[in-house]
């Protein structure tokens, strides 16, 4: 069993407010912090979370692991780091401004999709089982938020005429956001019978088209055809 590393080589004077001053300390820190979680997540979605240590990171990048303990702590922070960045904020990268609601809420699934696809199963089973506490912290902030940020969706495609009218909001915003919890466990959907498309494209097949529209439907091949156009390689086929 490996054992997790814990470490404070933090630098004299570094605190995380430091990363916000914009100095050029700040702009070196900030670059270096980007790159250890850059690295750290490949490494991680390749072979799972528990499997990956500091040292591997520091090999990866020819980076001294004291500079890597000056930025991170431990490796639980550099995780907490990697999932708010990758996770904690996927609808604020989505530039949509004035696009519908169908539009909006299909990117924002095939984000999450191509994300989920870098990553092996090992990786969400190690949070599930050996990091509880990092994954209950990020999910109860993301899910409060997603929720919110579909529920505000669904609505607005109501208004819009894209949604069907009397339309359970509440329920559909509730199950989009808890899906982000069973889908990925392997228990249930075995990844050599059920891969990270099928399952969010087998997903939004039954929950967008059940709550579109004939409207809605229009809307939906419009945003699909875009996405081949973007992706050639993809399967968007909801």
């Amino acid at each position: 069993m490996r054992v997790e590393e814990k470490r404070s080589h933090r630098a004299k004077g570094f605190t995380p407010s430091i990363l916000e001053s914009g100095t050029p300390e700040a702009q070196k820190i900030v670059a270096k912090r980007e790159r250890v979680m850059e690295a750290a997540f490949e490494l991680m979605g390749q072979r799972g979370v528990r499997a990956v240590t500091m040292g591997d990171v520091s090999e990866y990048l020819r980076m001294s692991k004291r500079t890597i303990y000056e930025i991170f702590e431990d490796k639980e922070e550099l995780l907490c780091a990697i999932l708010q960045q990758r996770y904690g904020n996927i609808e604020g990268r989505l530039n949509l401004e004035g696009r519908n609601a169908m539009v909006c809420l299909v990117s924002l699934m095939e984000l999450g999709m191509r994300e989920n696809e870098r990553i092996c199963p090992q990786f969400f089973e190690d949070l599930f089982n050996f990091y509880p506490r990092v994954w209950s912290e990020l999910q109860n902030v993301h899910r409060a938020k997603s929720f919110h940020y579909i529920l505000a969706l669904l609505e607005r495609g109501i208004r819009e005429g894209v949604f069907r009218a009397g339309l359970d909001v509440e329920f559909c915003a509730k199950m989009t956001v808890e899906s982000e919890r069973w889908l990925p466990n392997t228990s249930y959907f075995p990844r050599e019978t059920y891969s990270i498309p099928r399952l969010a494209l087998g997903f939004e097949s039954v929950l967008v088209r059940g709550i579109a529209t004939p409207l809605g439907i229009e809307e939906l091949e419009k945003c699909l055809e875009e996405l081949k156009a973007q992706h050639p390689e993809g399967h968007f086929t909801l």
